[in-house]
């Protein structure tokens, strides 16, 4: 499937045979409940029987994460079969990316670039599953308040700010023709991102797929309500279909769960990363529709 270009971001064309609302159709009645985590797909596509299936299992190669911190310099996190590395760093490099295109970059897509740059196969074109409740919101904002006190926007900085926006640049600037998808999960929960990775993986036509999580300091305005990290935070997956090794990844199974008590969402956005920094072996994340149990094997 390959995106078709209008401006500057990627537009992608549906597959009938297993889009969302085609999932739904089909399915069996309890499969809307399944289904639900995905309902907030922006653009994309949904295997639906192997969503269907009682457990899915991913395989992740290499993994990458920025941290911001309240005070000092982030923390880069980077892991893989020969390499296990942490360090302090005061912004992303982004030595590959022309000086430009990198101006272009806000803070939340240079971390993003930065994690994406370590799981990615920079000779390969790799579809990419970009999942963020908000996206672009320090850009967003800065749009709404432009618009209160009666000034014109500017086009390129409404093209920057929209869900797929990071989608776009790293497909542009790294040439990369394979399917970009943005979601929007709800209850910040990583399962959306996941499920569609391996829904692309188990249509065999591409071996790996990335999966990217940021996340941004929300404006002011917001933060009576919302909480947020310091600073932009992201997390990239690389997912293969079959690992040359089973010691070369790392397993997690990805299983409903029936709900044994109220939702409570407030650790979802946590949970994938104690999995892979060994703090539990199984987490739970609520949804408001269902329950989902995260094991490492």
């Amino acid at each position: 499937m390959a995106p078709r270009f209008f401006g500057t971001m990627p537009q992608f064309t549906r597959r009938s045979d297993n889009f969302i609302t085609r999932a739904i159709r089909f399915a069996a009645p309890e499969a809307n409940n399944r289904i639900s985590s995905c309902t907030t797909v922006l653009t994309g596509q949904l295997n639906a029987r192997h969503i269907l299936s009682p457990a899915t299992t991913i395989h992740i190669e290499r993994w990458s994460r920025w941290q911001s911190r309240k005070a000092g310099a982030a923390v880069l996190t980077q892991w893989g079969p020969q390499q296990c590395s942490q360090e302090l760093l005061e912004k992303p490099a982004l030595a590959d990316v022309p000086a430009m295109q990198r101006r272009r970059l806000s803070p939340l897509a240079r971390v993003t670039f930065q994690v994406l740059a370590h799981c990615s196969e920079s000779s390969a074109e790799e579809p990419v599953v970009f999942s963020s409740v908000m996206g672009e919101l320090q850009r967003t904002q800065s749009l709404l308040e432009s618009i209160a006190r009666h000034e014109p926007l500017s086009p390129t900085a409404f093209s920057l700010s929209v869900h797929n926006a990071i989608a776009g640049l790293w497909s542009q600037i790294n040439n990369n023709r394979a399917p970009m998808l943005a979601l929007a999960p709800c209850a910040d929960s990583p399962v959306p991102a996941l499920l569609e990775a391996a829904g692309i993986l188990c249509e065999g036509e591409y071996t790996a797929v990335n999966v990217v999580y940021a996340r941004e300091n929300y404006p002011q305005f917001y933060q009576p309500w919302l909480d947020s990290p310091p600073g932009p935070c992201a997390l990239a997956l690389r997912l293969v279909a079959s690992p040359p090794a089973e010691d070369c990844a790392i397993r997690v199974s990805l299983r409903r769960v029936e709900r044994s008590q109220p939702a409570v969402a407030s650790g979802n956005d946590s949970a994938l990363g104690r999995l892979l920094d060994h703090e539990a072996n199984a987490v739970n994340v609520s949804e408001p529709r269902c329950d989902w149990l995260l094991e490492r094997n």
